[in-house]
């Protein structure tokens, strides 16, 4: 069974780390997730546009035990952007094709997108992290986002971007599991019968 290749949103990572959090979502399975990355089960990455999102945080001590969690999470590179990539981060020069990517994601996310927005840089973010994940070849973007969550759909029919809640994510996992074990066990009773209607 090849293992699933899931990114983690920053809202995740998020509510997975701030212990003093009050409205942290998806905790218990998000942990569970995590557990199953940590046994080899899946690969569980973040995109380089974490640490740019934690950057934003106005509490000091907060940011930095953040930061401190994310140096120890697999990173991968999306589009590199002035102001916001570093040299050494991974991050990779956008192709044509990549800005492309980026644009048609902006305008599916946030139509209209201006520079005066407020938010103007998570909604980037946003965009560069599902590029990241298209690029890496990643199986299943993970948020709790419901502005990414509604588009899901259309992100799976266009872009061919597989978004899931954390609760959908894990159970898709399971399930997947649980088929492949009867797959191997109906596997094995076929080999079984083909070698007892052999013997003389």
């Amino acid at each position: 069974m090849t293992t699933l290749k899931l990114t983690l949103d920053t809202n995740c990572f998020i509510n997975l780390f701030d212990v003093s959090s009050t409205t942290a979502t998806s905790v218990e399975t998000l942990s569970e997730l995590m557990s199953l990355g940590r046994s080899g089960r899946v690969d569980i990455a973040l995109t380089t546009r974490v640490e740019s999102d934690l950057e934003q945080d106005t509490n000091p001590e907060r940011k930095a035990g953040m930061l401190r969690h994310l140096r120890m999470m697999p990173v991968v590179g999306t589009v590199a952007r002035w102001d916001t990539s570093r040299w050494d981060s991974g991050d990779m020069w956008a192709s044509e094709e990549d800005e492309r990517l980026a644009t048609e994601l902006q305008h599916l996310l946030s139509p209209g997108l201006s520079t005066e927005d407020k938010r103007y840089s998570n909604k980037i973010n946003d965009v560069d992290h599902l590029v990241g994940h298209f690029k890496n070849g990643r199986d299943i973007f993970i948020t709790d986002d419901d502005g990414i969550l509604r588009k899901l759909e259309v992100l799976r029919t266009s872009f061919g971007i597989v978004v899931m809640r954390p609760a959908y994510a894990l159970q898709s996992i399971i399930d997947a599991e649980a088929k492949n074990v009867r797959l191997e066990e109906d596997e094995h009773d076929s080999k079984a019968n083909r070698t007892h209607k052999s013997r003389p």
